[in-house]
């Protein structure tokens, strides 16, 4: 059996729209928690590359242990993005204020940079379990 991708539907779109202003409003609030940074950037990865490979990737039929693969990979993809993206809006939150004392130190950042490897591994392993349980046998 072949597997194709569908084109994005308009709701992808309007969620990652969401998404942004939902960062764009939690850049207001004074808030220091890494769980609401964390979970932001996480929503944020994960529909930008579903949107990316919607758009852009292939829209011919491919077996399945290709399209197992591309599962492994889009969820490499999406667990190192939300580690980047989760910096990114920390360093432009701690930029937005300039508080004497940054709402997340340099150190903190690079804590979470440092997980990066890791959040990749655990993406791959939860798109090799979406991609085994979607793959026909």
């Amino acid at each position: 059996m072949m597997l194709t991708l569908t084109p994005p539907s308009p709701r992808l779109r309007l969620a990652l729209i969401g998404g942004g202003v939902l960062a764009f409003l939690w850049l207001g609030f004074e808030d220091h928690g890494m769980l609401s940074v964390t979970l932001l950037g996480t929503l944020l990865a994960v529909l930008s590359v579903l949107l990316a490979v919607r758009t852009y990737g292939p829209h011919t039929p491919l077996v399945p242990r290709v399209w197992l693969v591309g599962f492994v990979l889009v969820g490499a993809l999406m667990g190192g993005g939300a580690v980047l993206l989760t910096v990114g809006l920390m360093f432009f939150k701690t930029a937005w204020h300039s508080h004497a004392f940054p709402d997340y130190p340099v150190s903190l950042m690079l804590v979470m940079l440092a997980r990066l490897p890791l959040w990749m591994i655990g993406g791959a392993c939860i798109g090799a379990g979406w991609g085994l349980w979607r793959t026909p046998p």
